[in-house]
């Protein structure tokens, strides 16, 4: 379905809502599905660099990540899957 549809059976319920409110209402409708289903999936590679722990994953940090991350399902670390991890590392590293 291409926006002007959904606008005109919207717009058949209620008439007197403006188009850009429908239109702002639609796309909030659109990220709140995409975040509960989880429907969008990507996959990153991220280099590693000897000694680091912690990598950001924000848009800030490269131009690779042009969405918000919101679950990451897996990680790899020269193609073995890395087990999930509940809570946080220790802040001290053990195997230096």
């Amino acid at each position: 379905m291409i926006l002007k549809n959904m606008l005109e059976d919207v717009r058949k319920h209620h008439g007197h809502v403006q188009k850009y409110e429908l239109i702002k209402m639609l796309n909030r409708a659109q990220e709140e599905f995409a975040e509960e289903t989880e429907c969008i999936e990507k996959t990153f590679t991220v280099s590693t660099i000897a000694g680091t722990r912690y990598y950001g994953l924000s848009g800030s940090a490269t131009n690779e990540f042009d969405h918000d991350i919101i679950t990451i399902k897996r990680v790899d670390l020269e193609n073995e899957p890395i087990p999930k991890f509940v809570g946080w590392p220790p802040t001290i590293d053990t195997d230096a």
